[in-house]
Order: C-alpha cells, then structure tokens, then sequence
C-alpha cells in the first residue's frame, strides 16, 4: 500500500455534490457508534483506537459521493466491500499519524497555519456554495428539481466549469451575494441533517494538514544530493540499455527527452521520393541479388529529380524557411510533423536506410545541409540541432524521483509504525472479509 498523503481529508469528502444528496443511505449494519472497531494490541493507548462512528461518517460519506443508497445492492457491493477495508485502514493511519506527530512535537499549529488552513477551507466551501446556491435557484425558478441521480458525483462541474447559472433571459437573476447565501443556506441544512458542523470540517482539515508535516518529517533527510544520485543511476541504466539493445531502448521509446548518447543529432529532410513502383522494383532486384542494376535504377530515377533539387536548394540559399519547403515538397512531410525538431539520429543509428545514417553525420555543423539518395528517393537533409536532453523533461523527471523517494520513506516508516502495533480489527462488524494472518489485522 502507498502512503504518501493516504489519509484522505473529511472535508474533501464532504464538500463533494455527491455528499449533498441528503442522508437516505440503507445498509445492513447494527453497530453502536461507540462499538471499537479497530484497537492496537501492542502498545496499546485508548487514542488509538477506531469507533464505529468515525468508520461509518467516512463509509457514509463515500457512498454519498457515488449516489449509493444500498450498499447490499449486487451492482455496488464489491466496491462497497472494498472500500470499507480501504476507510478503516485509513482510520488506523490517521489515528497513528496523529499520535506520531505528537510525540515528535509537530500536531501543534501555529497561527499563521490555522489561518491557512482555514482559508484553504472557506475557500472550497464557497466554490461548493456558489454551485448549490446557483442549482437551489434554478430548480426554483423552473419549479423542478433534480433527481438522485443527477446529484451524485458524476454531474458535478469541475473548478474550471461550474456555470449552472439559471437561464440567462430571466431578468431577475439573482446576485452573487444571493447565490452564495443560498448555496450556504443549502450546505448547512444538509450538513446539519447528517450531524455535522462546519466547526468538524475545520478540525478535520487540521489534522489533515498536521499530517502531512508529519509526511514532511519523515522524508526531511532526503537531500538533492540523494535525488541526483539516483537519476544518475538511472541515466546511467538508459545509456548501459542503449549499449547493449539499441532497438530494444528506441522501442521503448520516450527516453530521449532524458537522455541520449552523446554526438546524436537532430536532421531534418525533404524526401522526393520515388513513386512506389520504382521502390518496390529497387527492392525486388536487390532481393534477387542484383545490386548493380538496383543501383543504376536508383540512379536513373534521382536524376529526375535534379531540376526540383537545383530549385529547392536556391530556395534555401536564399533563407527560404526549411519547414515550409518541407511541407510543401517532401513525401515524408508527415512523417516529419511527428517530429518538428527533426528525427533523432544516434552514432552507428540502424533504425533509418544506411545512406540517410551515415549522411547525417558528414555535415560539418549545425544549419548545414547534405544530398543523399537512398531506395526511397533523394533526400536533402538539414543538421537542425544537437539533439540534447529537454531541460524541462529532466527538471520534471527529477521532481517525480524525489517524490518517490520521499514516498519510499513514508512508506518505510508507516509499516514500522503499522507492526508496531498490530491492529486488531472487528471484520464481523464491518463486514470485511478475513485476510491471511500475515496482513497483521
């Protein structure tokens, strides 16, 4: 299991439209809220253990987010199953996490934080309302209201496409001050139907965000020195796969942008290319042996060409742009719009014809340019760049190597603490299914 940032914030939860469906959910289950559900049994501390009434907000609140009103219902149950083992094995966490960042001094927040974090809230709190405000109104005015369905998690606008504003001819559409005080009118009602206040979505946000300094704690020793060391090895793993499959790293594809053998080069072409009755007779004899004649029907076919080569390299003599003669003239022009920095060309590169290989390294620097006729036709190639690692790529990459590393470490440190002290959880009550011994539950 990965850990990093596991504990999944109760306010997010909340502040989902699915969420706002109104507490109708039925499942099968006759706990008492106070019934512990999950306790250590080493090290054992009654701030520890997991109430029946935190693992059913949580549950309650994921089926409202999928519009879930039975979880017994076939179409539902193995995901339902799945996701009670998911809820109280965050619980567990949360509950541990906690204790951790106690011990290390770190669950205080200091003012500026609640502030932050409190800001943090407001803010989704207000996006959600602005939504609710705007549909309370509009099922007003056009005297409807959605169904069930249309409520569930599926229909909600993203941050970037929340305008349910009502029909734009009505004269009388209210204000954004109004908006907002409907939607918070809205949120409350509902929010106090299922026995919660804004007062807990604070205390829960809290702790979310005290976790995630203890996230911080752990990972603290991880130094750039220790990121840049293992893409060095990494890189290093690329060039000794090059080296040893040349194909087999090209077919891998994606690398380049990271990393490429030294000396590769970017070319690009205009290809004139023969029409496919000459390439398939070139191929044909020199199938059957017959190289010389393949040769000299090469030869016979370029000379053809010979005006539209004297034309096009006028036109770039005169600074004519490269990439509008290539559109414009090459039957690989396709081909070429897949790679607009050119194609990448490796030292000793068997992937393209020998004749197009080996030319692109006899021009001497880059803009220069070179002819080569291949069994495809004549190309005239340009030297567009060296081809180097995109700075951008390797800064990207490098940010995702120490993310994994961090999360390495917080995951390391999580099964420590989860052994440490062995939970015990009531799978009759949840109803989860008994897992193998070895999982320490």
């Amino acid at each position: 299991m990965k850990f990093r940032r596991i504990f999944q914030a109760a306010v997010a939860v909340l502040l989902s439209a699915g969420m706002l469906t109104g507490c109708k959910v039925r499942f099968n289950t006759t706990p008492w809220d106070s019934d512990i559900v999950a306790k250590p049994t080493t090290n054992i501390s009654e701030d520890l253990e997991v109430t029946y009434k935190e693992f059913d907000q949580q549950y309650r609140y994921l089926l409202y987010i999928y519009g879930i009103e039975d979880d017994a219902d076939p179409k539902y149950a193995d995901i339902c199953a799945e996701q009670r083992e998911f809820i109280i094995e965050n619980l567990i966490l949360n509950k541990i996490y906690l204790k951790k960042a106690a011990e290390l001094n770190i669950a205080e927040l200091t003012d500026e934080e609640r502030i932050q974090v409190s800001e943090d809230l407001d803010s989704q709190y207000d996006e959600q309302a602005k939504y609710f405000g705007q549909k309370a109104l509009s099922e007003e005015a056009s005297g409807s209201e959605a169904s069930d369905l249309d409520q569930t998690v599926s229909q909600i606008p993203s941050d970037q496409s929340t305008d349910s504003s009502p029909d734009q001819s009505d004269t009388s559409s209210p204000t954004d001050e109004e908006i907002l005080a409907r939607g918070y009118e809205e949120m409350d009602k509902m929010l106090a139907e299922c026995g919660f206040t804004r007062d807990e979505l604070l205390k829960w946000s809290e702790e979310h965000f005290i976790i995630n300094k203890l996230m911080d704690e752990i990972a603290k020793d991880i130094t750039d020195e220790d990121t840049e060391e293992r893409v060095a090895e990494i890189f290093k793993n690329l060039e000794d796969m090059y080296n040893s499959d040349e194909r087999y790293y090209y077919f891998q594809g994606g690398y380049d942008n990271l990393w490429v053998p030294e000396g590769s080069r970017r070319i690009k072409h205009v290809l004139l290319g023969f029409d496919d009755e000459t390439v398939l007779q070139i191929g044909t004899l020199r199938e059957e042996g017959k190289a010389d004649e393949a040769d000299a029907l090469r030869a016979e076919k370029a000379d053809e060409f010979s005006e539209r080569v004297e034309y096009i390299e006028a036109l770039l003599d005169e600074n004519a742009d490269f990439n509008m003669i290539l559109l414009t003239y090459s039957s690989d022009a396709s081909g070429s719009l897949m790679y607009p920095d050119g194609y990448l060309v490796t030292p000793d590169d068997d992937r393209y014809v020998k004749e197009f290989a080996e030319a692109a390294f006899t021009i001497e620097s880059i803009g220069g340019r070179t002819l080569c006729t291949s069994d495809y036709g004549v190309h005239i190639m340009i030297y567009a760049s060296d081809a180097v690692p995109d700075e951008e790529s390797v800064k990207d990459f490098t940010n995702a190597v120490y993310k994994k590393l961090y999360q390495d470490a917080v995951d390391k440190q999580t099964e420590e603490w989860r052994a440490e002290y062995n939970y015990e959880i009531d799978r009759e009550k949840l109803r989860i299914e008994q897992q193998s011994s070895s999982s320490g539950s």
